[in-house]
């Protein structure tokens, strides 16, 4: 048996306006964007994404705004490889690491979460995005199959040209699962109920 992880309660609720409007202006975010949330190692792929999203057509290129931790190594790795690929001139947005009330509403406020990592233990940033009624697009091989006709958008992550086709399509009007449907699968009522069931199993 399987006992998910939940993501964190404030994923369930809707940030206040007024926060959003205070992120944009903190880090001049102008229209819709993507959101890459977590670039804390090489396993998360980001050089592959940036050489995609620099492929996609202009017209349907977004900015992309990066989130990670700053002063580790890999973050410093991080913002030259933004910089290479054109930095914030270009539509690449480092905001480094922040707190979880700024990201539960950049997860609102994206048209999509791009998560082509290479693999992961579960992929806690898809649940917080589905959570938030954001579409993800995630490596293949990451699993959330239940949800691949409801926002999670499947890709060869390994692959940019596949990637870039990807991305030209996604899109934020992709339905998402309802909170219900969520929590039905990995919310903590749920696992609570299961973890119960798998200690009073007579076949334990």
């Amino acid at each position: 048996r399987i006992i998910y992880q939940d993501a964190d309660p404030i994923f369930r609720t809707s940030p206040a306006d007024t926060l959003g409007e205070q992120i944009r202006r903190q880090y001049r975010i102008q229209g819709k964007f993507w959101l890459f949330s977590g670039a804390s190692g090489p396993r998360k792929n980001l050089p592959r994404l940036l050489e995609a999203w620099k492929k996609v057509s202009p017209e349907k290129r977004l900015p992309l705004l990066i989130t990670g931790p700053e002063k580790s190594s890999y973050g410093k790795k991080v913002r030259r490889m933004i910089e290479d690929a054109g930095g914030e001139r270009a539509g690449l947005i480092w905001l480094g690491e922040v707190d979880l009330e700024t990201l539960h509403a950049l997860y609102h406020m994206a048209d999509a979460l791009l998560y082509p990592s290479l693999y992961e233990g579960f992929g806690l940033p898809v649940l917080e995005a589905l959570y938030s009624g954001t579409p993800v697009l995630i490596s293949g091989t990451l699993g959330f199959e239940k949800w691949y006709d409801k926002g999670v958008v499947p890709v060869d992550a390994s692959d940019v040209d596949a990637l870039v086709s990807s991305l030209e399509k996604i899109s934020a009007s992709e339905k998402t699962p309802s909170h219900k449907e969520l929590i039905d699968v990995y919310g903590a009522e749920t696992n609570l109920k299961k973890l119960v069931d798998i200690y009073t199993s007579e076949d334990r």
